[in-house]
C-alpha cells in the first residue's frame, strides 16, 4: 500500500484546499484506480492523502488530473502502512492523540467501500482503525486536554453539572470559536454568544446557541451561570462596578477570563458567589497536560509497533495459506477467504 500525502507541515491551508475532492472528483478517482486495487482518499482540514495499490505514476496521473493542479509538496510513502497506523493513533496530528482523525479515517474508508477496493486496503484500514482505538483505550491520551479552549469548556461542564446558561463574549475569535464548539456539544446548556464588533454570525448558531448584541451583554449577565470572555479588546469588557450592579440574583457563578489584556475587571472575583479564573491559570494547566501527552505519545508509539507486528504476522500467515489452496474446490476457497475477512473486520 502506497500513499501520496500533503499536510499542514509541508503546505499552507490554501494550497491543501485545492486538493480536497468533491463527490464527482472522488468517484472518478475511485473508478480510475479500481483496476489496480482501488484507493482511499482522506481529506481533512490538516491533510489530504491518497492511499492506493499499484503504480505511483498512474495514481499521480489520475489524482492531479482530477484536481486540475499539481504540487511539489506531496510526500510519497512507498510503504504506507506504518504511516497509516501512526496517523490513526493520533501521533501525526497537530494536537497529539486527538480523536477526530480516527473518525475521519473511518469515514474515508467507508466512503471508499462504496467502490471496489482491494483486500489489502480493506485489511490495512480495518487494522489501523483498531490500532487507533486500542491506543486511546490503553493510554487515555485523548482525554488529556491541551488547548486553553477545551480546558475552559471542561471547567464550565464541571461547574454546571446539568442545565444552565453560559454567556460567551468574543465567540467569533479563534479561542471563542473553539470554546463555542466545545460548549455546543452539551445540549442542556443554553449559550448566549456575542463579540465586540457586534457581528456574530447567525450561521454559527446551533439549537442551543443564541447570538446577542455585544451592547446587551449586561442584560444576560444575571441569568448566566457561567461567563466566558475572550475578546481582543484593549479595554476591560466587564468592569467591577457594572458587573456588581448587573448581578441581582444571589447564586454561584463562574467567570473565565481568556483574554490578554484581561476582559474582567479587578475585584469581580471577590463578589459573592463568583469564582474567577484567568488565562494564566489555564495556560499552566495546558503546558502540564502537553507534557503528559508527550509522555503518553511514547506509550502510544509502542502500541502502534505492536499492532504493526501483529498485522504483518497475520498478513504473512494468510499469504502462506493462500499459496496452499489453488487445488481446493472454489466453494471451499471462498468460504475460507470470507471467514478470514469477517474475522479481520471490527
Amino acid at each position: 500500500m502506497h500513499c501520496l500525502s500533503i499536510d499542514y507541515q509541508c503546505a499552507p491551508a490554501r494550497e491543501r484546499s485545492q486538493f480536497v475532492p468533491d463527490r464527482s472528483h472522488r468517484a472518478r478517482l475511485q473508478f480510475g484506480l479500481a483496476r489496480t486495487g482501488g484507493c482511499v482518499l482522506l481529506a481533512t482540514c490538516h491533510r489530504v492523502e491518497l492511499y492506493f495499490l499499484g503504480s505511483r505514476s498512474v495514481a499521480e496521473e489520475y489524482f492531479f488530473r482530477e484536481a486540475n493542479i499539481s504540487s511539489e509538496h506531496f510526500v510519497y510513502y512507498e510503504e504506507a502502512t506504518e504511516h497509516l497506523f501512526a496517523l490513526a493513533a493520533g501521533l501525526k496530528s497537530m494536537v497529539v492523540g486527538e480523536d477526530e482523525i480516527l473518525h475521519q479515517i473511518r469515514t474515508a474508508y467507508e466512503a471508499a467501500r462504496e467502490f471496489e477496493i482491494g483486500t489489502e486496503l480493506h485489511e490495512a484500514f480495518q487494522y489501523a482503525i483498531r490500532c487507533g482505538k486500542r491506543v486511546r483505550a490503553e493510554t487515555g491520551i485523548s482525554s488529556v486536554a491541551c488547548s486553553i479552549a477545551t480546558l475552559a469548556a471542561n471547567r464550565v461542564f464541571r461547574f454546571i453539572k446539568g442545565e444552565g446558561n453560559v454567556l460567551l463574549v468574543g465567540g467569533s475569535g479563534k479561542i471563542g470559536q473553539s470554546v463555542l464548539g466545545n460548549l455546543q456539544a452539551k445540549a442542556r446548556l443554553t449559550i448566549f454568544a456575542t463579540e465586540r464588533t457586534h457581528a456574530f454570525s447567525a450561521t454559527q448558531a446551533a439549537s442551543n446557541v443564541f447570538p446577542v448584541p455585544y451592547a446587551e451583554r449586561y442584560d444576560f449577565l444575571d441569568r448566566a451561570d457561567a461567563v466566558v470572555s475572550c475578546t481582543a479588546s484593549p479595554h476591560v469588557v466587564f468592569p467591577f462596578e457594572e458587573v456588581s450592579r448587573a448581578l441581582l440574583t444571589p447564586k454561584n457563578r463562574l467567570f473565565l477570563d481568556l483574554a490578554m489584556p484581561a476582559d474582567i475587571g479587578e475585584g469581580v472575583g471577590g463578589l459573592a458567589g463568583v469564582r474567577l479564573a484567568s488565562i494564566d491559570d489555564f495556560r499552566a494547566e495546558a503546558e502540564e497536560n502537553s507534557r503528559r501527552r508527550q509522555s503518553l505519545a511514547s506509550d502510544a508509539h509502542v502500541i502502534v509497533m505492536r499492532c504493526l507486528t501483529e498485522y504483518y504476522a497475520r498478513s504473512r500467515t494468510k499469504a502462506r495459506i493462500w499459496d496452499t489452496l489453488p487445488d481446493l474446490p472454489s466453494r471451499h476457497f471462498l468460504s475460507e477467504r470470507e471467514s478470514w475477512e469477517k474475522d479481520g473486520k471490527e
